[in-house]
């Protein structure tokens, strides 16, 4: 028997699954942020802050 041919490469197909995996990740962490209140050490954790990004004042 021989084995039928690929119809995607298999990087291609990585790349899909990755996608999905990073989709499931940020949708839990926005489910999560709803979970714990606004001030709580795990919902600052959980929240990225913008502390590297300074801007100057004209």
């Amino acid at each position: 028997m021989t084995r039928p041919a690929s119809r995607c490469h298999a990087l291609t197909i990585g790349t899909h699954w990755l996608t999905l995996l990073l989709l499931i990740g940020v949708y839990a962490l926005i489910e999560l942020l709803g979970v714990f209140p606004k001030g709580s050490a795990l919902h600052d954790d959980m929240n990225p802050k913008m502390t590297s990004c300074k801007h100057a004042d004209a």
